[in-house]
């Protein structure tokens, strides 16, 4: 008598015989998941503390009134705000090719852990409504 084939599984010649079968799609296991995303967060976390900084400095900068227009200081402004400007400016918007690189990346990688996010929580909560 032949072993039923799950509706995930595609039955092939010849490896029905065998006890084989091949899986439409391989799912990457939670445990496997979870290191990943940890992982993940664990890199990212400091560069997007480093975005949200110099975008926190840049916008209570604007808040304040010390710029006359986009990245530029009103002259009155003290040499130490002017240096601090200039680093949030460059951290957060510069950096040319790599900049656009780092950022493209830090981008992909949020989007990556948002998704795998709601994955892991998704996991959870189906198990839960199994017991």
């Amino acid at each position: 008598m032949e072993k039923p084939v799950a509706p995930t599984q595609l039955n092939r010649p010849g490896l029905a015989e065998k006890g084989l079968v091949e899986k439409e799609f391989v799912t990457m296991k939670e445990p496997t998941l979870r290191k990943w995303h940890r992982y993940a967060g664990g890199v990212l976390a400091p560069l997007v503390l480093l975005q949200a900084v110099s975008g926190l400095f840049l916008s209570f900068e604007w808040l304040y009134g010390l710029h006359t227009a986009a990245g530029k200081l009103l002259p009155e402004t003290s040499p130490l705000v002017q240096f601090w400007d200039w680093v949030a400016i460059g951290v957060h918007y510069g950096g040319g090719p790599l900049g656009a690189i780092y950022h493209g990346l830090l981008g992909v990688g949020m989007v990556w852990l948002a998704v795998s996010g709601i994955w892991i929580f998704l996991k959870i909560r189906a198990r839960m409504k199994n017991r």
